[in-house]
């Protein structure tokens, strides 16, 4: 009862707020908002390395982070997937996983013509991706959206072999009435938003998890990972999520799947993950207890030895 007075007391706040938002000032900091190659080239790559390709099929410039494989015979690839504020650095922890495969963390484009509103834009994306990097067969792992992204990819895409799935911090869209009320009412509150106004309250947003973490005993805190993005990304995701149902996708997936959780994840409660079992009887579920929802950067080394381990290393 508390959490849903208080969400009920926040948007209204931010209802108040958004109508005496100063358009000038906040359109010339969207406006200067760095683009992704600027917010990328100022990156710590921690020895990861920068990788660029462009796809002649598409236009696009796929961007991603790589951390080549310490066996030069193996030819295992994990592909990354981040998800809604942050970009492929989220998983910069997970490096010593490299001792097996090369691990490759894309950052998905913010604006591009391919973007029409609908989750088939993904596996267009991704598809093209795989094609321009030779891929054939890959491990995905998907971190909140991007777990969301990665169960509709596997279960549509003829491109490629995926071999096996991890989710992290996610779950299965559409599967409880709740999230989709969820999605549907941030969609409606946000969508008719000019850009400024919409740029503006993200940030507000983003200065509220900042007060949030600030003085706590963090020793690793993701929120170097965390950005604000370019707003077609935003008005994409809200458009696309909006009439998805990800049961029937969950369903199809027939590769072994391992879900880790956070038990003390407040984006995505726990009882997500009877949807999970539920739908993907296949999954081995482990949560951890003291962990939020950024486990697969803060508690990177629990979320190595539970892949491993499903993995059979």
């Amino acid at each position: 009862m508390f959490d849903l007075m208080l969400k009920q007391l926040l948007s209204l706040a931010i209802s108040i707020a958004a109508i005496y938002v100063p358009q000038e000032k906040w359109q010339k900091k969207l406006d200067s908002l760095p683009d992704q190659s600027e917010r990328i080239a100022q990156k710590k790559l921690k020895g990861w390395q920068l990788g660029a390709e462009f796809s002649s099929h598409t236009g696009l410039t796929h961007t991603f982070y790589r951390y080549p494989c310490a066996d030069t015979a193996s030819t295992r690839v994990l592909l990354l997937l981040h998800g809604f504020n942050t970009d492929g650095s989220i998983f910069f922890n997970l490096a010593p996983l490299a001792d097996t495969r090369t691990l490759i963390a894309y950052n998905f484009p913010e604006q591009t013509d391919l973007f029409t509103n609908s989750m088939r834009d993904f596996e267009t994306i991704l598809d093209d991706f795989c094609t321009v990097m030779h891929f054939d067969t890959i491990d995905l792992l998907g971190n909140s959206l991007g777990g969301i992204i990665a169960t509709f990819y596997a279960a549509h895409t003829g491109r490629v072999t995926v071999s096996s799935i991890v989710f992290a911090s996610t779950y299965i869209h559409g599967a409880t009435k709740e999230n989709v009320r969820q999605i549907r009412g941030m969609a409606d509150k946000l969508l008719p938003y000019p850009d400024y106004k919409l740029f503006y309250l993200l940030s507000l947003g983003s200065r509220l998890s900042d007060r949030i973490d600030k003085g706590k005993d963090v020793k690793d805190s993701p929120l170097g990972a965390v950005v604000i993005k370019r707003i077609g990304w935003y008005r994409q995701i809200l458009k696309m999520l909006y009439w998805y149902d990800g049961v029937g996708d969950a369903q199809k997936l027939t590769c072994p799947v391992l879900a880790l959780h956070g038990g003390d994840d407040r984006l995505v409660p726990q009882k997500e993950m009877d949807a999970i079992r539920k739908h993907i009887p296949q999954a081995k579920v482990k949560i951890f207890t003291n962990a939020g929802h950024t486990l697969i950067f803060s508690q990177a080394r629990e979320c190595m030895a539970e892949m491993k381990k499903f993995s059979g290393e």
